[in-house]
């Protein structure tokens, strides 16, 4: 998934009485985060090397230390323990240790190729990217659409009141995403645009792709805490 690990943070951000938004928005994308870092290093490298050559189904990484099995268990008690400096709550840091994981597992139901630890291991997971990807993209917009309705469901709960053009602004980023993702199933971003083949540094996979996710990131911790025109009552947090 792409922006649907976000929508996790923005409910568990709901049950905590810091602000922890970024914290929690940084934890539901870490695996994807360790993933460009390792490929920019040469630990998981990604192809095809150009953004517009790239396709759902032709994205080639083995993300061995950042998505398998293994490392995940590794990484979940490492984030906790920065939560836990952090915050100094153990409530806090478990809930960052828990969107990490739920990252691997969501991933693991529609994703990429993922196992226990390398490609010589057992693989875990669907990985819908590669064989069936109008799967993946659906499962993107089905959770998506869940995490997003339980968000705007507990803030009318608690009286919070948001403004229309702020939901749609979040809204639209994950509808956003989903129709990215569906412009990428079996014909490259060049192709489905029409574009010419640039060959560019500035048009790398990896670095377009960490754009990407941190534009997303800090356009939820700029929107999601600006349309709330009723704060939350402190004694229901």
């Amino acid at each position: 998934m792409l922006a649907g690990h976000y929508a996790t943070a923005l409910v568990a951000d709901q049950h905590t009485e810091k602000n922890t938004l970024f914290f929690f928005l940084v934890a539901s994308a870490v695996p994807d985060l360790l993933w460009h870092a390792f490929a920019l290093i040469g630990l998981e490298p990604t192809g095809p090397a150009n953004i517009l050559d790239m396709t759902l189904q032709n994205l080639d990484v083995d993300m061995t230390y950042s998505h398998d099995l293994i490392p995940t268990l590794i990484w979940a008690p490492v984030f906790y323990g920065l939560g836990l400096w952090l915050f100094k709550r153990h409530k806090i840091a478990l809930l960052g240790a828990l969107l990490l994981i739920g990252h691997t597992v969501t991933d693991y139901m529609a994703g990429y190729p993922h196992h226990v630890f390398g490609p010589e291991t057992p693989s875990i997971g669907y990985a819908a990217y590669k064989t069936q990807p109008l799967v993946g993209v659906a499962w993107e917009a089905a959770f998506s659409a869940a995490f997003l309705y339980l968000f705007f469901r507990t803030e009318r709960r608690r009286g919070v009141h948001r403004s229309r053009d702020n939901m749609a602004a979040i809204i639209g980023l994950f509808a956003g995403t989903v129709i990215f993702l569906t412009f990428g199933v079996g014909t490259s971003y060049g192709e489905r645009f029409g574009l010419p083949e640039i060959d560019s540094d500035l048009l790398g996979t990896i670095p377009n792709l960490m754009f990407v996710y941190w534009a997303m990131l800090f356009y939820l911790y700029y929107f999601v805490p600006k349309g709330v025109t009723k704060p939350v009552a402190a004694d229901v947090r």
